[in-house]
């Protein structure tokens, strides 16, 4: 598709309304040769999401295809960053470890759990 915003949101709306799904750009590359090129027309065809399309929300936007508002993924992206970030020469089994007995000691002091049981 080269980056025709057209072609990709002709093929995305109609995989919305046939399928209820919202291909990526890349997927819908495949989906649009597929479609396009008789030497590849089969019966039957499976073409593979290779990406979530909620990585390309600009260019989804771009393309003028309407992006849906993933409730769970919004509420993800609201939540605290829980991230550890490491640098070169650190040691990072011993990091791992510690916040291993970090998360897990949390879980059980929320869940009024006794390790005991672990």
């Amino acid at each position: 598709m080269r980056g025709s915003r057209s072609r990709y949101k002709r093929v995305s709306e109609e995989s919305l309304e046939e399928d209820a799904y919202l291909l990526c750009p890349h997927t819908a590359t495949g989906v649009h040769l597929y479609e396009n090129h008789s030497s590849l027309r089969l019966k039957r065809a499976i073409v593979l999401a290779t990406a979530s399309v909620m990585k390309f929300e600009q260019a989804v936007s771009e393309a003028g295809v309407e992006f849906p508002e993933f409730e769970k993924v919004s509420e993800l992206m609201k939540m605290e960053n829980r991230c550890l970030k490491m640098t070169k020469g650190q040691k990072w089994e011993t990091i791992l470890r510690t916040k291993i007995e970090e998360v897990t000691q949390n879980i059980f002091l929320k869940f009024n759990l006794n390790r005991q049981y672990f």
